[in-house]
């Protein structure tokens, strides 16, 4: 089976003024979630939003989507984490190593 990723916006981040703006977000925790049958895994990620003076998105204005699109947009952070989820999914499928009891 393929593994198939969603992930939540958790929280923003920003700076209560910047350029002359208010709430500015800077910064989003995104929560990731990889399925693989009966397995699942989660990660809790974070990506740095650069603040762009031609491209201003008013606070009250955001929608989940741009945000959201923040998030995909930065693809060495987002395919990391969905790397990372695959492979702790395939250990769980196929056990490499496990926790082994002192022998003494």
């Amino acid at each position: 089976m393929a593994v198939t990723y969603t992930f939540t916006i958790e929280k923003l981040e920003g700076a209560p003024l910047l350029n002359g703006q208010t709430n500015v977000v800077t910064g989003v925790y995104f929560r990731m979630t990889a399925v693989d049958g009966t397995y699942e895994k989660q990660a809790v990620g974070y990506v740095h939003v650069e603040y762009d003076a031609d491209n201003v998105i008013a606070f009250n204005d955001l929608t989940e989507a741009v945000v959201k699109g923040w998030v995909e947009a930065d693809t060495n952070v987002f395919n990391g984490y969905k790397n990372l989820l695959a492979e702790q999914i395939q250990e769980m499928k196929v056990p490499t190593k496990n926790e082994l009891t002192k022998p003494w």
